[in-house]
């Protein structure tokens, strides 16, 4: 090793990071010392690197979006039918809208949905979470069973208890969504980590606690990109979806690292 201090270094600078491609993009966090606070986190260097990554995922996230919109169609032709069959009402009809609109009903709605919910929910995580990587993730790599038990299970105890609370009284359900605001990592953790529904959500309750900043980001960046989409008569969705998708991802990493992508 030569002394000279102004010759460059003879080998090769590696982190352990760095050797496996898609890694070594942005920041990566670490869950544990994100549950401890010790994590620096820098939004404007989210936003900046989840703009980044938005190119090239157009195409892939409006074939998503088609896949699930029709979906959600056909989903929602189930879903009336069984309402209408539950509460007496010829489905399709235009009287079961008005009995859709009071509590208990729409929260039977929500539960009928929940499965494809959690199919959406997986495949909208993965998106987020390839990319962040540095993987360009195709239709078909899209959907997955992972964790589906556990995230649809999740989903579906909020809905059971929104039912339950709207027997109660018409707005009490209110509560419930104000109630889950600290699970905004809960289905991201039982995902990419495997963990149950209890260390979910106490794990995700602890990184909005300590890590505020990051949602708070997310739901202006969605109010002010569907400001945009609006203004642009829609257009702009197509950078506008796949940006709110990989923001989960990239955030998520900067917090937490993603080890593996399941």
């Amino acid at each position: 090793m030569s002394d000279n201090p102004y010759l460059p270094p003879s080998a090769d600078i590696r982190t352990e990071e760095s050797e496996d491609e898609g890694l070594a993009i942005g920041p990566y966090g670490d869950l544990e010392l994100a549950l401890s606070g010790e994590v620096v986190v820098d939004v404007f260097e989210i936003l900046r690197e989840t703009w980044r990554l938005v190119e090239g995922m157009k195409s892939t996230v409006l074939l998503w979006m088609m896949v699930v919109g029709a979906g959600f169609a056909l989903m929602f032709v189930l879903d009336m039918v069984i309402i209408g069959l539950l509460s007496g009402v010829w489905p399709l009809s235009p009287e079961l809208f008005e009995v859709l609109g009071p509590q208990p009903w729409a929260s039977v709605s929500n539960l009928v949905l929940s499965p494809f919910n959690t199919v959406v929910t997986l495949s909208a995580l993965r998106i987020g979470m390839l990319r962040a990587t540095g993987e360009t993730p195709t239709i078909t790599d899209l959907f997955t069973t992972h964790a589906f038990g556990r995230i649809w299970l999740f989903s579906a105890l909020i809905q059971v208890l929104v039912m339950v609370l709207g027997l109660l009284h018409p707005y009490a359900p209110m509560a419930i969504w104000l109630v889950t605001i600290p699970t905004f990592w809960t289905s991201a953790l039982m995902y990419e980590r495997d963990c149950g529904i209890v260390d979910g959500v106490r794990y995700s309750a602890i990184l909005m606690w300590r890590y505020i900043s990051v949602p708070i980001a997310c739901w202006i960046t969605i109010l002010a990109s569907y400001v945009v989409a609006t203004l642009t008569c829609g257009i702009a969705l197509l950078w506008v979806i796949p940006y709110m998708l990989i923001f989960v991802g990239v955030a998520y990493r900067t917090l937490c690292g993603i080890r593996d992508v399941p």
